[in-house]
């Protein structure tokens, strides 16, 4: 399981103790912890921002959304409506079939 964690970030456990452990020379034992908790801040506002703009974004695309739903079940309808006709014509004889009854339909 641990193994899996490790290989999650993209590289093998040794690369990843190597990163562990140039964190741990350039900030020191002392100043290491302090330094994490401002990063896991700054990850979750990162987190946060990531989220409102997510939002924001479904918001503005929602009319579009819709407008293109409407537009697609207007466009839609009006294909039935030209295929009824289209189909309608076809079954009625015209003026001139009519009048000729050799004609077939």
């Amino acid at each position: 399981m641990l193994l899996s964690f490790l290989q999650s970030f993209g590289g093998s456990p040794w690369e990843l103790a190597v990163v562990l452990v140039a964190i741990l020379l350039l900030f020191g034992s002392e100043s290491l912890p302090k330094t994490l908790r401002t990063f896991g801040k700054w990850s979750e506002k990162l987190r946060r921002i990531s989220q409102d703009l997510q939002r924001e974004i479904q918001e503005v695309e929602e009319p579009f959304y819709s407008a293109r739903k409407d537009w697609e079940q207007e466009t839609r309808d009006q294909r039935v409506s030209i295929g009824q006709v289209f189909e309608d014509t076809e079954e009625r004889p015209s003026e001139e079939q009519k009048e000729d009854p050799g004609h077939e339909v």
